[in-house]
């Protein structure tokens, strides 16, 4: 039986400080689209035309808004489930 060797692919080249300034992400399209549009979801359709044409990369993708962070829902997160902690703890019978 022969063993075969996993190839292992080349880590992806890094970017230059320079290169990575000029590569930033495209403002949010959902806090500029008016109401009929946030109905329907007609702000994706770019995105979407995008993804079908090409695979979608990371520079490809709205910023998030800071309420959508993970940073941002975290701390709120924590501060309500330490709040929870606080509370006194009931027996149950």
């Amino acid at each position: 039986m022969a063993t075969e060797q996993l190839k292992v692919p080349a880590e992806a080249p890094s970017i230059g400080k320079a290169q990575e300034e000029e590569q930033t992400r495209a403002p949010n399209a959902e806090k500029s689209a008016n109401f009929i549009s946030r109905l329907g979801f007609s702000y994706i359709t770019g995105l979407m035309i995008k993804g079908f044409r090409r695979p979608l990369s990371d520079l490809d993708l709205w910023d998030l808004d800071k309420p959508d962070s993970t940073t941002y829902c975290l701390s709120r997160f924590d501060h309500y489930w330490n709040i929870q902690q606080a509370k006194p703890k009931y027996a149950t019978i």
